[in-house]
């Protein structure tokens, strides 16, 4: 089938005073899309075959099991003689057909864009979904099933799902000087006082997934392209809150490390390859910004202006810290790096004439 995007949406809009409220339901679907499959791999009904898989046909153990050599000549293991196409080594189909995608989103907007004050704000609670996502001709962005021989337990999060994103954008010209609400008066009040703007820029939203993987044992085994842990029941997440990490405390732990178990080297993984929970801490975020406009030299309407602004990124100084999300490593669950630079000041001034 040809690749198809599905796309709907339903909106309702309200003006109340100044105020534009927009409520909306946008959902689409994917099907047909570009993906790679392995058409290569060994059936997993030999896996329980277990390490005799990485023996040499010709060894004595395979061939006491039965097993000869596909065609003369052959001198390779018996995994790469139970291929489907042993004269092979790894055979993808390229943009197979067999890729889709799933999103549902909720969102709601609000805007006031009548005087000194100008607000607009976004919140939007979705899910987005994929099976075998879309592979990218140029960045070869692709995602492996874990058993090619049953495609239909490879549906799980996208790898862009955020559930939550809000963000707000904020300009206030404080109304003082001349010609505003408060203090209509020039000189050294209107110089001192009049002409300031401030605005501020927030963004509030969940951290992104990580794939739920494993060493892959079965690389030389089945010649699959991933491997996926095993989720064990118990609680993801520990008590730990976002603002309790720490990178110099290995004690604070984000994940619980119990959560997931390796699966053993000729099985495969039960879990799916992005899970809703195990995704890093959601990211705070506010920029701010303060402007002062005064007149240069004044001549009618081409008066020379001045514009000084100050733009203080990641204004409250919050920390917020990557985690370390690799199954079996001894730091994982750790705060390692941080996701955003500490707070920090920039400073200019602008002519306009």
């Amino acid at each position: 089938n040809a690749p198809r995007y599905q796309n709907w949406s339903v909106n309702v809009q309200r003006t109340m005073g100044n105020f534009l409220v927009d409520l909306a339901y946008v959902g689409n679907r994917g099907t047909g899309l570009s993906s790679s499959i392995p058409i290569n791999q060994v059936d997993p009904k030999y896996l329980t075959l277990g390490s005799l898989l990485r023996q040499n046909i010709n060894s004595a153990e395979v061939q006491a099991a039965g097993f000869t050599a596909p065609f003369d000549g052959f001198t390779g293991t018996l995994a790469q003689a139970l291929r489907p196409y042993p004269q092979f080594l790894n055979v993808t189909s390229r943009n197979s057909g067999d890729g889709k995608t799933w999103y549902d989103a909720f969102q709601a907007k609000l805007e006031h864009r009548y005087g000194d004050w100008q607000l607009m704000a976004s919140y939007t609670f979705s899910k987005s979904q994929a099976s075998l996502h879309f592979r990218q001709i140029f960045t070869q962005s692709q995602t492996y099933p874990q058993n090619s021989y049953d495609l239909s337990r490879e549906k799980y999060l996208a790898p862009i799902d955020q559930p939550h994103v809000l963000n707000i954008l904020n300009s206030w010209d404080i109304p003082v000087g001349k010609g505003k609400r408060w203090l209509n008066q020039g000189g050294v009040v209107n110089a001192v006082l009049g002409g300031w703007t401030l605005a501020a820029a927030q963004r509030y939203y969940s951290g992104n997934v990580s794939a739920v993987s494993a060493p892959n044992t079965l690389s030389n085994a089945l010649f699959s392209g991933s491997k996926r842990a095993n989720t064990t029941g118990q609680t993801l997440r520990t008590a730990a809150s976002r603002s309790d990490l720490d990178p110099d405390d290995p004690s604070v732990r984000y994940f619980n490390s119990g959560a997931f178990a390796l699966p053993g080297e000729f099985e495969f993984g039960s879990a799916a390859l992005y899970i809703a929970g195990f995704r890093q801490p959601k990211v705070l975020q506010e920029n701010v910004s303060l402007l002062k406009q005064f007149e240069v030299i004044p001549v009618g309407e081409r008066s020379v202006k001045a514009i000084l602004r100050a733009d203080f990124f990641n204004f409250l100084n919050r920390n917020v810290f990557n985690v370390n999300m690799s199954i079996g490593n001894a730091n994982f669950g750790r705060a390692t790096s941080p996701n955003l630079q500490p707070r920090f000041v920039t400073m200019g001034m602008r002519l306009e004439f």
